[in-house]
C-alpha cells in the first residue's frame, strides 16, 4: 500500500527555533488584541495560526535530535 503524505517537518533547529520566536510574538501580540478590544474574528485567526506554528516548531525541535 502505497501512502502519500505530506509531512511538514522544518530542517533545521535554526529554523525551527525561530518559528518557536515568531509564534510565541504572535500569540502573545494577538492575546493583547483580544484582551484589550474583546473577541473578534481576525484575532481569533491569528491566535490559531500562532499555535499551529509553536506547534510545528516544537515538533521540528524534537523531531530529530541529530540536525543542527
Amino acid at each position: 500500500m502505497n501512502s502519500n503524505r505530506s509531512i511538514f517537518v522544518l530542517k533545521s533547529r535554526r529554523l525551527s527555533g525561530l518559528f518557536l520566536l515568531v509564534g510565541l510574538v504572535l500569540a502573545g501580540t494577538t492575546g493583547y488584541q483580544l484582551a484589550k478590544n474583546g473577541v473578534a474574528v481576525l484575532p481569533v485567526l491569528g491566535l490559531l495560526a500562532a499555535v499551529a506554528v509553536v506547534v510545528l516548531a516544537i515538533i521540528g525541535l524534537v523531531s530529530s535530535p541529530s540536525r543542527k
